[in-house]
């Protein structure tokens, strides 16, 4: 029990972190890449942030990963991209059916 309690503190500490980061930076282009630095490995092995501009588009502005060598630059390769994509296809599947199961338990 004591290693989900040090879970707990680390990722309530992490969370108290990006939360002073983004109180006190109103710098869109600096602040997203240290709050993807700070998620990983905490929360997540992949942080992307994109952010809605005020023009309407959307901008990656930071991607940080678990393993550096993963990222080149920044953005993932067209393999790891491939890859990801097809990860995002089969958890999106996975969670509507899962959301499907339990609306009918209802």
């Amino acid at each position: 029990m004591t290693g989900s309690g040090s879970s707990l503190e680390q990722r309530a500490s992490c969370l108290a972190e990006i939360n002073a980061l983004l109180g006190s930076s109103l710098d869109y282009e600096r602040a997203p890449p240290r709050v993807a630095r700070l998620a990983v490995p905490v929360f997540a092995d992949l942080c992307a942030i994109d952010l809605l501009m005020p023009d309407g588009t959307i901008s990656g502005t930071a991607c940080a990963h678990i393993d550096p060598t993963m990222l080149d630059g920044g953005q993932l390769s067209p393999e790891q991209s491939r890859r990801a994509i097809q990860i995002i296809v089969r958890n999106a599947h996975a969670q509507v059916r899962l959301v499907d199961d339990l609306l009918e338990c209802q």
